[in-house]
């Protein structure tokens, strides 16, 4: 007989969608633009990693550089590159992150 073990994540993401999000100054700032299903109608990309894991560990290494992480949720597209170039143009250093659900990733 075989059996099955289901490995819990040690940690919970705890996100709150707010309004509109705007263009932001500090030059310490990289934003990283989710899809629109993102963590809501999706939870795991093609290799079956947590979305909450995704966003831990990219912020982790925002962090780690020295910047300051910020997560949009981009509703325009779900084109990782046009969500990159969004994320970019709300980011005061104007680097952006783009994710899909599946797990694409692109860097603007």
């Amino acid at each position: 007989m075989q059996q099955t073990t289901q490995i819990q994540p040690s940690f919970t993401l705890k996100t709150r969608e707010g309004g509109v999000a705007s263009a932001d100054e500090r030059a310490d700032e990289v934003v990283i633009g989710v899809g629109p299903a993102f963590d809501k109608h999706q939870h795991h990309t093609l290799i079956d990693m947590p979305h909450g894991a995704i966003l831990k560990e990219l912020i982790a290494g925002v962090e780690e550089e020295g910047l300051h992480a910020r997560v949009v949720r981009i509703l325009r597209t779900s084109d990782v590159s046009f969500m990159a170039w969004d994320a970019a143009n709300l980011s005061g250093s104007g680097i952006g992150i783009g994710i899909q659900s599946k797990g694409t990733t692109v860097i603007h």
